[in-house]
């Protein structure tokens, strides 16, 4: 154990020396790292969730002529995306950390109170559609980011 707290000790500082001469950026330097260090913004992302959740509603509705599963399938897709778009808004007005931490808790306690309302305000609940678009509109929060990355389309 005191091996551990030794080896901590270290590197605590090492850590010190290790800024000792960096400078820091101009105007110019912090413009140019912007502009080929993007960011992805929270609406494109929402976007994506959105257009690829109706796409795939559209496939289901065609193969399956089910009502229950195409409303389903947009009542999973709304659960997750409309409490997304309230915290989006929340992200880009550049919050402190306390309130995006506040408002991502936010987010996922609506996300769970309208899965568990779905069958109170739906009259037939097809749950693999309905779980289906919960998997698809919640993995675009990491799928979306890596497509635009790929075409720059940011």
């Amino acid at each position: 154990m005191k091996r551990l707290q030794e080896a901590a000790f270290d590197a605590d500082d090492s850590n010190d020396s290790q800024w000792d001469g960096v400078e820091p950026l101009t105007a110019e330097q912090a413009e140019q790292w912007r502009r080929t260090h993007w960011q992805p913004s929270p609406w494109k992302v929402v976007q994506w969730q959105a257009i690829v959740s109706i796409a795939l509603g559209l496939v289901i509705w065609g193969v399956s002529r089910d009502s229950a599963a195409i409303i389903s399938w947009l009542y999973g897709t709304l659960a997750i995306w409309l409490p997304a778009c309230m915290f989006a808004k929340v992200v880009v007005s550049k919050p402190e950390l306390g309130v995006l931490v506040m408002f991502e808790m936010l987010k996922l306690l609506l996300n769970v109170v309208l899965l568990l309302m779905a069958p109170l305000l739906l009259d037939k609940v097809a749950w693999a559609y309905l779980l289906g678009a919960v998997v698809i509109t919640v993995n675009m929060y990491w799928i979306a980011p890596i497509v635009m990355a790929r075409y720059r389309r940011v």
